[in-house]
């Protein structure tokens, strides 16, 4: 559980759709984007790439996980033994960019002793920026050339805190960066994950500008049905009676509806909860339940 919510997390954070905004669109300066918040915009009105044409895409790569969403930027993410924890390298679009890397446990860092990570002995510091669900979260804003390389090469790493320390799979790495690599175009370049080489960053093809969607105007919530009582249309479908065999009814969560249109209606279904997740399947139907 974990681990799901926090790569979803961090997809979630990288998945860019753009501002919407009812106003013309601003063509001065790139939007902002959240996997690089801490990386200086070198793109200018006349680098900007036209809208995005990238597809959000994640790839599995033995315990890796990669992921990169519709405007390039991208995560890759290998679990701690026992999901206990993680490590997870994010790099955003652009030639400016340069990775940053975050290490996390939630059974680690209670005060015993400062929060490092080691690859085969080579101990790595950074800032731990703790937060209410994982107790220490080790991060390091700009990885330098040693850190990429041990993480893609290394055999043994580790997070410790004190005297205790959970190791963390290296298997896939390598892969994930590669793929990241090519997909960002950044082989060969200095700002590389892999495969470093002499090409500067400026060959690095800028960061795609991110689509603009309209709001629509606001719907009425009126004449809503009670959603206590599923319509029979909807509550016969497979995945919902899927969802209602998972779903743990002691959670205290209930599905819910609101209005999308006139005859359009989106149906919010409770299909599973744990310690800290709770997930939903949503359904459009007509306002009787249908379709």
């Amino acid at each position: 559980m974990h681990i799901a919510r926090l790569l979803t997390t961090s997809a979630a954070a990288l998945a860019l759709l753009g501002a919407c905004t009812g106003e013309k669109p601003s063509t001065d300066a790139p939007a902002p984007d959240a996997a690089a918040s801490a990386t200086p915009a070198v793109a200018t009105a006349a680098q900007t790439a036209p809208p995005a044409t990238f597809k959000s895409e994640t790839k599995e790569f033995r315990e890796w996980t990669a992921v990169c969403d519709n405007v390039n930027n991208c995560a890759a993410f290998g679990p701690a033994e026992d999901d206990n924890g993680f490590v997870m390298v994010e790099i955003a679009a652009g030639p400016a960019a340069r990775a940053s890397v975050q290490l996390a446990s939630w059974t680690l860092g209670n005060g015993n002793g400062p929060f490092t990570a080691s690859i085969d002995g080579q101990t790595y510091t950074g800032h731990n920026t703790a937060t209410e669900l994982e107790n220490s979260v080790l991060s390091i804003d700009r990885a330098s050339d040693q850190l990429l390389r041990a993480l893609s090469q290394g055999r043994d790493m580790r997070i410790h805190s004190g005297k205790e320390s959970i190791p963390v799979t290296l298997s896939g790495a390598a892969a994930a960066f590669l793929w990241i690599d090519e997909r960002q175009g950044r082989l060969g370049t200095t700002t590389a994950l892999i495969r470093k080489g002499d090409k500067p960053a400026s060959e690095v093809p800028v960061a795609p500008a991110p689509p603009r969607l309209t709001a629509a105007p606001a719907i009425a919530q009126t004449k809503l049905p009670d959603a206590a009582s599923l319509p029979k249309a909807l509550a016969s479908m497979s995945a919902v009676k899927d969802c209602r065999s998972e779903f743990m009814p002691d959670s205290g969560e209930s599905a819910s509806v609101k209005r999308l249109g006139h005859d359009q209606l989106l149906w919010e279904v409770p299909c599973g909860a744990g310690a800290y997740n709770i997930s939903y399947a949503y359904f459009i139907t007509r306002n009787d339940g249908s379709t």
